[in-house]
This record gives structure tokens, sequence and C-alpha cells, in this order.
């Protein structure tokens, strides 16, 4: 009578350590092909077109193919433009595959209901693609819904993703923004951004400017915000004088690109919060008020706006993260930071008095005078950059009260 037959029966030791070692081999394998995959990665975007190399032909992304396939969720990657906050009118993402991975270019609200419901993968509509150029990823994502049906935009998502749009533009050498009549006048192959866009997108060349009128030197959390209660062209229309005056006297004390738009931000949001309140507090009489008006024509344009435009710098550097509405800087805030700076300042000249006082009256070596003097000096230099900072930050405050 043979041996019971069991699940022990079954169990080889030589083969399970041969499993073990060709798991192992698959594993090493699955590293290198990462690896090899990541450096293959790097080199084409170290070869991608960036700052001055940028053309427009580059900023254009053709697509040699279209394809349905199944794709795990966990290996899209995010363009750097926010997601749309109305939903996607199709069935499926979109998704763009480069040369090095997955983007999501539409379709987030499909995805993230792929994800509520615990699927892993999810069945996309995928557009092949050989370049790897961020920038042409992201004028891709804002000309998935400016120039097709498949989802609506809001208002205030229009001219966040024109300004961004114009943003990388003036990057690019063979690109101009000027005043179509007047100003300077292309003298060679050049492209006016403004004319570029209007034909692009079907609009005038006037709508554009006051596109990018609302837009500039407004963050993204700004326009979350602004986004997120969905205010209309009248929202914008309401704080463009105050805004204008705002960046026209920062550019005059010769203000960072980058530090108007944190203040102007920070204004804006400002201004967002106290619409909010008027609209939430009673009226004072029965009598309507009267309030400014506002066009409902696309096509005016602000005076002098192009050529405050033209006074800006063409660096576009990241923006300064900042806390909530609750938080705006006040006028007391300046002074509290101007205090501090002046406590700063009075605690490095007192320590600054003691070294002096420390190494007149001693009889020390050479070396350590010479020491001394490098404290002295560092000490000096300490206070003078406090002292820069104040002036600098006095400045700014001044053009602010002086807009307001």
């Amino acid at each position: 009578m043979g041996q019971p037959i069991g699940p022990q029966s079954f169990i080889n030791p030589q083969n399970a350590e041969i499993k073990k070692k060709r798991y192992n081999m698959k594993k090493e394998a699955n590293l290198k092909e990462e690896a090899a995959a990541k450096e293959k990665t790097e080199n084409q975007l170290s070869n991608t077109p960036t700052g001055e190399m940028l053309t427009l032909d580059d900023l254009e992304l053709k697509f040699c193919k279209e394809e349905i396939e199944d794709i795990e969720i966990g290996t899209l990657k995010r363009i750097n433009v926010p997601d749309y906050k109305l939903p996607f009118k199709s069935v499926h993402p979109v998704v763009i595959r480069t040369p090095d991975s997955y983007y999501l270019r539409d379709g987030a609200d499909l995805v993230k209901a792929a994800e509520t419901d615990g699927l892993a993968f999810i069945r996309a509509r995928v557009l092949y693609t050989d370049k790897s150029c961020s920038q042409a990823l992201e004028i891709s994502k804002i000309d998935s819904r400016l120039l097709s049906d498949n989802g609506d935009t809001i208002f205030a998502e229009k001219i966040r993703n024109i300004s961004r749009e114009i943003d990388i533009l003036q990057k690019i050498p063979s690109i101009y923004m000027t005043k179509k009549q007047g100003g300077i006048q292309p003298n060679n192959d050049k492209i006016d951004i403004l004319e570029h866009l209007a034909e692009k997108y079907h609009k005038k060349r006037s709508t554009m400017v006051n596109y990018r009128s609302y837009g500039i030197h407004i963050d993204d959390i700004a326009f979350n915000k602004i986004i997120e209660k969905d205010k209309k062209k009248e929202f914008f229309e309401s704080i463009q004088a105050r805004k204008t005056a705002l960046i026209k006297e920062l550019n005059k004390v010769k203000t960072p690109y980058d530090k108007i738009t944190e203040i102007v931000s920070k204004h804006v949001l400002k201004w967002l919060m106290e619409e909010d309140e008027k609209k939430k507090a009673p009226p004072l009489s029965i009598e309507k008020k009267n309030s400014p008006q506002t066009s409902n024509q696309e096509d005016e344009t602000p005076d002098n706006l192009i050529e405050l435009m033209e006074e800006e710098s063409e660096t576009i550097e990241e923006e300064t993260a900042y806390d909530d509405l609750e938080n705006q800087k006040t006028p007391d805030d300046d002074i509290v930071n101007e205090q501090i700076g002046m406590d700063n300042i009075l605690i490095k000249l007192k320590e600054l008095s003691k070294k002096l006082a420390l190494y007149s009256e001693a009889q020390e070596t050479a070396t350590v005078l010479e020491r001394g003097i490098r404290e002295i000096a560092q000490s000096l230099l300490d206070i003078s950059i406090e002292l820069n900072k104040i002036a600098e930050q006095t400045t700014i405050d001044m053009a602010i009260r002086k807009a307001m």
C-alpha cells in the first residue's frame, strides 16, 4: 500500500530552491531594466530643448498613432497644469505616451472615480508622440479643452491657461509681444504672441490682451480659489484697475517679477474675500446701490495695458507659497517685520561693539587679531544685509500703499 497523497507529497525542496533562484534572477533583471529605462529617460530629457533653444515646432506635439489601452493608474504622471474643474465629456481619459512615460492630459475625474472604485487599471485613449518636452505637454493640456468640445472650461481656467501659455511663449527668441501699431515692429520672421494665440483660438487680438491683463501676476494658489468659487469675467474686471495700479507702482521700484506675483496674488485673494463678505452682508436699504458698470465686450483693451506688459521681465519663477485667505499680510505685519529687522540689527551692533572693545584692549598675536578683523568685517556685512532687507521691504510697502 503506497503512501497517502497529501499536500506534503508535492513539496520538493529542490524545486523550491530552483523557483527561488528564478525569482531572484527575474527580480534582478527587472531592476536592470528599470535602471536602463531611467537612464534613457534622463538622456531624452537632457536633450529636450529648453529656454532659448525652444522653437514653436518644439511646443507642438505631433501624434504618430492612437490606441485604446488599459493603463495602470499608478504609472500615470501629471502634466504641470491644474486639472479642469468640470467633467470630461468622454468615455475614456486621454493619455499622452512620450518616449519616457504616460502623462494624463484630460479626464482626471474619470481616473479619480476608477481609483475610488478600487481599480488598478483604466481603459484610456493613448496618443503616441516622440517628444518629451514638458512645455509642449502643458500646451497640449491647455488645448485639450480650448480647442475641442470634450469638456467645458470655466472663465477663470481659460484666463489662467492663456497666461500660462504666454509665459511659455515669451521664453522663445523667435516670438515677441508688442503693440500692433507703434512700438517694436518685426524686422524678421518673429511672431507676435498675441496675434499667434488670437489666430490659434479664433479670437480677436484685443481679447488676448484682456485675457493676459486679467491673468498676469496671479499665481496658482489664488487662481485655485477663484476657480473654486467659479468667478466670472465681472470679478476680474472689478479688480483690474487696482491690480494694474499695484503692478505699475511695484515695477517703478524695480520689484522682481516673482515678488510682484506674490504681492499681487495676496491682494487678489484679499479682494476675493472682501467680495464674498459684501455678498453675505445684509442690504443697508431698500434702494439699490449704484455699482460700477462692467463691460460685456471681450474686445475692450485697457489703456496703456500693452505698454505695462512690455515692462515685465520675461523670467518667470515659481511663486512663493503662503497661507490661506485668513492669513493675509496687513500694514501691522509690515511694522512688526520692520521692528524685527531693527532688533536684529541692534543685536548685531551690540555683538560688534563687544568684539571691538575686546580686540582694542587686548595685546594679541597677529593671527588672533587677523581673526578678529574677519569677525568684525562679517558683522558689518550682516548688518548691511539686514539694512538692505529693511530698505527693500520699505520701498515695496510704500509702493503698495501708493497704489492702494
